[in-house]
């Protein structure tokens, strides 16, 4: 699959995409259209909250989950950058939760991992980087208590390249003092033909 045209212009971009449920049974189904470019998704640790980001309207969405039917609900906007500073809050991104229950979000095109409280969806720290490009991060290492992030070269202009020469770069920030959950892994079978 793509993430549409090769060179996007991102604010204009048309809702086309979904987020896709593969059940354990191997079965797709949509939960969610009309989507711009699809990307964070985490579960609250008792499972019963859904986090969700789609980057275009730069909004990041909370739903009500039910674990046993995999079906999402009551949907609301939890975090909106829409109105804020580009270089600032840029597009949320990639995304993590912490034990605590807070959402580490990495914000392209604003040089920061934030953590937002998941009670009031206000920020309560940041991390900068030396790339302006950040995509994605996760909890890792032993205890998982250190925040891998990943960064894009892609579409970067010479003079950015030259000003954040590590974009493209994969980073590991310690201290933070949280710690975050194992991958979630499917738990059903497929058979590749």
């Amino acid at each position: 699959g793509t993430m549409g045209p090769p060179k996007p212009d991102i604010p204009s971009m048309k809702k086309i995409g979904s987020l896709y449920c593969l059940d354990l049974d191997g079965s797709l189904r949509t939960v969610i259209q009309e989507v711009g470019i699809s990307n964070g998704l985490a579960w609250s640790e008792d499972g019963k909250t859904m986090y969700y980001i789609d980057s275009t309207p730069r909004q990041m969405y909370r739903f009500d989950f039910d674990g046993s039917t995999g079906k999402i609900g009551n949907k609301t906007v939890f975090i909106d950058n829409s109105g804020k500073s580009m270089p600032e809050f840029g597009l949320p991104d990639g995304m993590t939760l912490d034990t605590e229950g807070n959402a580490w979000v990495a914000n392209f095109f604003s040089r920061k991992v934030v953590k937002y409280s998941t009670k009031t969806g206000e920020p309560m720290q940041s991390v900068e980087f030396p790339a302006t490009r950040i995509t994605s991060c996760c909890f890792g290492g032993k205890g998982l208590d250190e925040l891998y992030v990943t960064t894009s070269a892609y579409e970067a202009t010479e003079e950015e390249m030259k000003e954040f020469p590590l974009s493209g770069s994969l980073f590991r920030v310690k201290g933070l003092g949280v710690k975050g959950f194992p991958a979630n892994v499917y738990e059903g079978s497929l058979t590749v033909q």
